[in-house]
């Protein structure tokens, strides 16, 4: 399982309910994450940036910086061809 906490992303053994590891993923408080499941890849957004991980590695593997403002949403098409971002606009 994944979850965030501040500014980490925590990945969860759920068999022993213990925290496996704990990445400091931003700088800033992550708002939210997604899953794009049919490449692997987790997304996570804090204050103007999504930043893409390996969910196999768990390294980082790109990062997107669209927004002028605080992004406070996203999600990915069930197709997986979309990624959709949202901030708190003006």
């Amino acid at each position: 399982m994944y979850s965030t906490s501040n500014k980490s992303l925590k990945i969860w053994d759920l068999e022993r309910m213990q925290v496996v590891s704990d990445i400091a993923a931003h700088t800033g408080l992550i708002k939210c994450m997604t899953i794009w499941q049919d490449k692997n890849i987790l997304l996570t957004a804090s204050e103007k940036s999504i930043f893409l991980w390996d969910m196999i590695s768990l390294t980082q593997v790109g990062q997107l910086r669209a927004h002028k403002d605080e992004i406070k949403a996203m999600t990915v098409t069930p197709d997986g061809n979309l990624m959709f971002s949202a901030g708190r606009g003006s």
